[in-house]
């Protein structure tokens, strides 16, 4: 196992997850319920939330391994399982109590950060991230170890559209965290979207990629800490990455 260096960004992760340490508070009837946690997880969207509608749409139907970076509490195996995806789910995550509750749920997870996934190279034929990589202080690491692991597609979504803005890297301290840890900052990042098909183009194992967007008509130009915002799900834009085959 390889040491897991937390950075400030993956921190307030473990203090958030410390409110779910009661197995009383985790319902899993659905799939989508915490007891003491529904904004937690009405904020990351139910089973039929518009991105993972649409997701599933565009996973592999041969592909037979999954990997899921930065999985949380593992709300996907319980959304490929609604949609009827008959893949092999393992996911990753650097929390470590997400990692226990998934696990004493008997769903295959484990501990590991999205900048060094502790698998070989090209061991999943799907490798998926939603709403992970804005939370995190950049995008280049991540990616590439979700290519490195992967063997036929990468599939990013976006809850912040990359746009053609210069890459905003907007690092905060959230009005909740702070109520429980003063120190705890969180990232809502903007990227830019041609920096992302830079480095997609120089990744040898990329063959190609699409980008969809759940709403074309919004450009995703709104600043994400604006006394207005609240990111909706269908300002999401979801990358789809083709690798090459072996």
């Amino acid at each position: 196992m390889k040491n897991l260096v937390h950075t400030e960004y993956e921190s307030w992760w473990e203090v958030f997850s410390k409110r779910f340490n009661d197995k009383n508070t985790w319902s899993r009837a659905n799939g989508i319920q915490f007891d003491t946690a529904e904004g937690f997880l009405k904020w990351m969207g139910g089973l039929d939330a518009p991105d993972r509608k649409l997701t599933t749409k565009l996973f592999n139907e041969d592909s037979k391994t999954f990997l899921d970076v930065g999985c949380g509490v593992a709300h996907e195996y319980f959304a490929l399982k609604h949609y009827k995806c008959d893949y092999h789910y393992t996911g990753v995550d650097i929390t470590p109590e997400f990692v226990r509750l998934a696990q004493e749920e008997g769903i295959p997870v484990y501990l590991s950060s999205a900048e060094d996934i502790i698998f070989y190279d090209s061991t999943f034929d799907i490798v998926h991230m939603r709403h992970v990589v804005e939370h995190m202080n950049n995008f280049e690491r991540p990616i590439s170890e979700m290519i490195r692991v992967g063997k036929e597609q990468v599939i990013i979504s976006f809850f912040i559209k990359p746009t053609s803005k210069p890459t905003w890297i907007n690092c905060e301290q959230s009005q909740y965290m702070t109520t429980i840890n003063k120190d705890m900052v969180i990232y809502n990042n903007r990227y830019n979207k041609e920096s992302i098909e830079r480095l997609l183009s120089t990744n040898k194992k990329v063959h190609s990629w699409e980008w969809h967007d759940l709403n074309p008509d919004m450009k995703g130009d709104r600043d994400v800490n604006d006394n207005n915002n609240d990111i909706q799900q269908h300002d999401s834009s979801i990358l789809d990455i083709t690798l090459v085959k072996d």
